[in-house]
């Protein structure tokens, strides 16, 4: 048992190794090596889904990530993968919903904010957006994307001064941006 065990820890690690070096066909043969030493672990197929999304998968990252809340519906993250897949593909609805059941299942996550401001605006749907714009930085003020996004926001909706406020936090964070 415990041979197994480290046999699946060091495919996984080795997979992800491949995965961050962007050698995506053997992450994705690891990962799925991996999924027959322990055909229920959700991680796994969230990093597989990840990795097909990557590949331009769609179809496969949607079912790996779906199978991830399967086992466990509780991990905010395997949402807020899913919910990007689906951005890539073009499903608004889809992956706003994921995100908010991300934001339910983990109130205090800056990325899920994030996300969902951006898909938010995509969506036209612009004080939603703010909202999760100012809630992804109050999670955490070096946030540099978020206060640069919000600001552009601002700017687009003629909100002048609000604009060059997010966007002197945004000089304040990295001044030669």
């Amino acid at each position: 048992m415990n041979t197994n065990l480290e046999s699946l820890n060091q495919l996984i690690n080795q997979a992800k190794s491949y995965h961050q070096n962007g050698n995506l066909i053997e992450a994705r043969r690891l990962y799925l090596q991996a999924l027959n030493l322990s055909p229920n672990n959700d991680d796994v197929y969230n990093f597989l889904g990840i990795t097909y999304s990557q590949l331009n998968n769609h179809e496969q990252s949607i079912k790996c990530l779906n199978k991830a809340i399967e086992i466990n519906p509780n991990n905010p993250n395997y949402y807020i993968s899913l919910a990007e897949t689906l951005l890539i593909k073009g499903d608004l609805k889809q992956s706003i919903k994921n995100l908010y059941q991300a934001i339910k299942l983990n109130p205090n996550l800056p990325t899920a904010h994030f996300n969902l401001a951006n898909t938010l605006k995509l969506d036209k749907k612009y004080q939603g957006a703010i909202k999760h714009y100012q809630k992804a930085i109050m999670l955490d003020p070096n946030h540099l994307a978020a206060h640069n996004n919000l600001a552009n926001t601002y700017a687009q909706h003629l909100q002048y001064a609000k604009a060059m406020d997010s966007y002197n936090n945004v000089l304040r964070l990295k001044p030669d941006f």
